[in-house]
């Protein structure tokens, strides 16, 4: 994030002020101010965060910092809201974005005072973690396409998709730059993800078997074949890596493209390749999981709520793979997240048998699952009030300590 060769590295404060100028410059912010704690410019009701676009901004090159500040412009901008179905259909472009984006999008919303009328995404998933959906591309910025807007335009999401899918096909020609085992594309045009919706420019690579994916960033498509074993651990190496060290980061979850199809990528538990994958599966539940538990603390605590939002911890086995474990407490209600283990604690025992045991996620929703309330969240949560009994506890504890 910052430059070591500056005397004075560029922070958010420095772009806060940068946004603001260009805005009152453009005339479209006469009332603004920047929140320096929460990385929030206000203007009246409006709040836009800062966070994420000076990421993006901190390490683009110059032609694409016009573009973020651009985007920062419009959403202080007053956007039009009775755009044409004409006008859209010019503008609209097919995009895959994460499923945790629009999830965290309204839960930042109303962390931030905002309520519960943050507009919704039109969208469909193609995998556990990502989303096929629609963006209109004006020249300064780009905006989510709603179910309202569709509403409104008298047309469905598969008519649409279809007419931006044309558009981002058209303005695709196979771009690839070739790695030790894999190819990364080369557009770096913020659809570079996307275009895992465009199968047919795979089939000049010479790939061993279908087209295994990773995008580990919206600026970034990984690819290799699936029967490439090497490859594929050399890829999501390099995905993990790119998660870890740059802007704006998604998953490192491979994606497979079969029969023109996307969906996530399996492997045997017998294939050499198996604890790699499954590392990058679990890796990525962490990271959404990580940022949900931190927003949620926040929200609940705000609102007075008395409970637990649960860790999802990832622990790799002696003998090699991951498996996640939450904790499942008797005297505290909680949100548990989704993972491989339950851990079952009881503190009003003596210190020594406090620790009950761990059971395998399935086994508890089949024995005890009329305990957990669904919460509709998404990545998943179950709200937890009351406790297994013994005989509960007993048909699914597999072993007795951590």
């Amino acid at each position: 994030m910052f430059n070591p060769f500056k005397k004075k590295p560029f922070e958010i404060d420095d772009f806060a002020k940068l946004v603001i100028t260009e805005a009152k410059k453009a005339g479209i912010a006469e009332s603004l101010e920047y929140d320096p704690k929460h990385f929030v410019l206000l203007q009246g009701d409006q709040r836009t965060y800062l966070g994420n676009l000076f990421n993006d901004y901190s390490q683009a090159d110059a032609e694409h910092k016009k573009r973020i500040l651009g985007n920062a412009l419009a959403l202080l901008r007053e956007r039009k809201q009775d755009i044409s179905l004409e006008e859209a259909q010019s503008k609209v472009v097919a995009a895959v974005r994460e499923q945790a984006l629009f999830s965290f999008t309204t839960l930042w919303w109303e962390l931030e005072g905002g309520g519960k009328t943050e507009p919704k995404v039109a969208s469909e998933p193609i995998s556990a973690w990502f989303a096929r959906c629609l963006v209109l591309d004006f020249p300064e910025y780009v905006s989510m396409v709603s179910p309202e807007n569709l509403k409104t335009w008298g047309t469905s999401f598969y008519q649409l998709y279809e007419v931006g899918l044309a558009r981002l096909r058209d303005s695709t020609i196979p771009k690839f730059e070739r790695q030790p085992g894999f190819y990364i594309g080369g557009w770096h045009d913020d659809y570079d993800n996307s275009r895992i919706l465009i199968p047919e420019i795979f089939g000049p690579l010479h790939l061993d078997g279908d087209p295994v994916v990773s995008l580990p960033n919206r600026n970034l498509l990984l690819v290799t074949g699936s029967e490439n074993h090497d490859g594929i651990k050399a890829m999501l190496k390099q995905a993990e890596e790119i998660v870890r060290t740059k802007s704006r980061p998604m998953n490192p979850a491979p994606l497979i493209l079969k029969d023109g199809e996307v969906a996530d990528f399996y492997v045997k538990e017998n294939s050499p390749i198996f604890h790699d994958v499954e590392r990058a599966k679990k890796i990525s539940a962490l990271i959404y999981y990580q940022q949900q538990t931190e927003n949620l603390i926040k929200l609940y605590q705000q609102k007075g709520k008395d409970f637990l939002v649960g860790s999802y911890t990832l622990n790799q086995r002696e003998m090699g793979g991951y498996e996640s474990y939450c904790v499942w407490s008797k005297t505290i209600p909680t949100l548990l997240p989704e993972t491989d283990l339950i851990a079952f604690f009881d503190p009003t025992k003596p210190e020594s048998q406090r620790k009950l045991g761990l059971a395998k996620w399935d086994d508890v929703m089949r024995i005890a699952g009329g305990l957990l309330l669904d919460t509709q969240m998404f990545p998943a949560r179950f709200y937890v009030s009351k406790f297994p009994t013994d005989e509960q506890l007993a048909a699914v504890i597999q072993e007795q300590r951590l």
